[in-house]
């Protein structure tokens, strides 16, 4: 959906295995972030890595989009931040990254 729009990497550690519950949910919660990324802050590299944090997942994404602005968050966010266990934003010189856990 995002071709032309924005280059995407995607990684899954292979050694760790996610469950079938898991799995939908970390599939919503990336289209979020892609969503969000490329609408909200022009990104145009993306990168998810989805590995391990003990037995839960760990998301992290990584774009080169502008700054997360603070004030109102929109609905998606709000879903976004309620279905994940830890939520961690930062800026830094290549850009924004956001490292979520999810339960596995």
């Amino acid at each position: 959906a995002w071709d032309g729009i924005a280059d995407i990497e995607f990684s899954i550690d292979p050694s760790f295995a996610i469950s079938e519950s898991a799995i939908g949910l970390v599939t919503d919660v990336v289209e979020e972030l892609i969503s969000n990324a490329v609408r909200h802050g022009s990104a145009k590299r993306i990168s998810v890595v989805v590995g391990a944090q003990g037995s839960d997942v760990k998301v992290t994404f990584h774009d080169d989009g502008t700054e997360m602005k603070s004030g109102k968050k929109g609905l998606g966010s709000e879903i976004l931040k309620k279905q994940t266990l830890t939520y961690d934003y930062e800026r830094n010189s290549e850009g924004n990254q956001i490292v979520i856990t999810l339960p596995n």
